[in-house]
């Protein structure tokens, strides 16, 4: 394989991350990683084109000049708005006896060809769950072995046209080439659910500042995702409204008191308020506000699984993103919520200094093992609504 450079940027709606790595041959090392604040996002969804192309154009400015490396290709990583799974499986004749990248892209070829997509829908991804070649199923890459009938039964990831085509209007004004759409919450199984950590029914968590993403798996194969519009920032919403300050003052309240808020709270020997520069704020009030809408989000996050149809069965759920996160004692309210083991992934539990560019960088390992499996470096689709759209400018 030759040298190629992959470029995967995340977009958020509080920031946008862009990690660049090197692959060759087997190799892919990340060279790497860089942020910048979103703008033009809300909730999920691209809202004003042109703020989000300067941001996005900072984001990959930013890692260019970190790791002196020309960007042609972008890769982009977005949330479960609007996403549904299609689960698919199709079969062909192996050509010549053996396993050939061939036979695989024939397979998929036909998935996709076979994916019955609305007037609004297109492909987004499609995910390998397993191999059955001549019956004998298998999680591995089977390239190179013999068989005679090769069946793949997959993910086929489907969202919607209108919100997809306008990431792709981003990247393309920006001067780059659109590679392909991931799925964050799904890639993000390649930081949590490494080999035995696969294993049974589990759940992944984004909980963000405007977001909240589920994906269920299963032995690691992706079963369920949900979308709900809610996160860390409903919480700084509501202290500005009750505590009467504005929205900067109640989010650097927040930021500022949260990983010790019940503690504050329970602490007799200070005063009854919280002193934020010239401003104040009731202990009280924020503990009760802080608290309440942890247990709402949190609750949101129970109802959501049980309307997967895998709640009985989770064996872990695992809580991640900058929303709710780093707040005291949340483990406990998550456990008692949610009624099921969780584990809370801080940058402590990651080993990681920051997690800020935490779903780009899984990104760009989910790209890595689609390159290796096929050596090709595009994993867009070419099927999408009747209309050919993706080529019109977009005022």
């Amino acid at each position: 394989m030759q040298e190629k450079i992959i470029t995967s940027v995340d977009f958020g709606s509080s920031k946008i991350s862009a990690s660049l790595a090197i692959i060759h041959d087997d190799d892919c090392e990340i060279l790497g990683s860089e942020s910048v604040q979103s703008d033009g996002i809300l909730k999920g969804a691209i809202k004003d084109e042109s703020k989000c192309l300067r941001a996005f154009s900072d984001a990959v400015n930013k890692i260019k000049r970190k790791t002196n490396k020309v960007v042609s290709d972008v890769y982009v990583g977005i949330n479960l708005k609007d996403i549904r799974i299609s689960e698919m499986a199709e079969k062909v004749e192996v050509k010549n006896d053996k396993v050939e990248k061939y036979d695989i892209k024939k397979v998929l070829s036909k998935v996709k060809e076979s994916t019955l997509l609305g007037n609004d829908e297109e492909i987004v991804d499609v995910i390998i769950n397993f191999y059955r070649l001549d019956g004998k199923v298998s999680t591995e890459n089977v390239i190179g072995w013999i068989g005679n009938e090769l069946e793949i039964d997959c993910a086929v990831l489907v969202g919607k046209y209108e919100q997809l085509s306008k990431y792709k209007a981003v990247v393309r004004k920006a001067g780059y080439k659109f590679a392909g759409f991931y799925v964050n919450q799904i890639a993000a199984k390649n930081i949590f659910l490494r080999e035995n950590n696969s294993i049974g029914t589990k759940a992944l968590v984004d909980i963000g500042n405007e977001t909240t993403n589920i994906a269920v798996f299963n032995n690691g194969e992706i079963k369920a995702v949900s979308f709900r519009p809610l996160g860390g920032n409903n919480i700084t919403k509501d202290l500005s409204i009750c505590g009467e300050v504005s929205l900067m003052q109640a989010e650097q309240i927040k930021c500022i008191n949260s990983k010790c808020y019940e503690s504050i709270y329970k602490d007799n020997s200070q005063g009854d308020e919280i002193n934020i520069g010239t401003y104040k704020f009731s202990k009280e009030l924020y503990y009760e506000i802080t608290k309440a809408r942890i247990e709402e989000l949190l609750k949101f996050v129970k109802l959501d699984l049980k309307n997967t149809s895998f709640y009985e069965g989770l064996c872990s759920i695992i809580i991640y993103g900058d929303g709710i996160i780093y707040f005291e004692n949340v483990k406990d309210i998550a456990k008692n919520q949610i009624n099921r083991k969780c584990t809370i992934a801080t940058n402590k539990y990651l080993g990681m200094k920051k997690t800020l560019n935490i779903t780009s960088l899984a990104g760009i390992e989910e790209v890595f093992n689609k390159i290796n499996l096929l050596d090709e470096v595009s994993t867009s689709f070419d099927i999408e609504p009747n209309k050919e759209k993706d080529n019109e400018e977009i005022e």
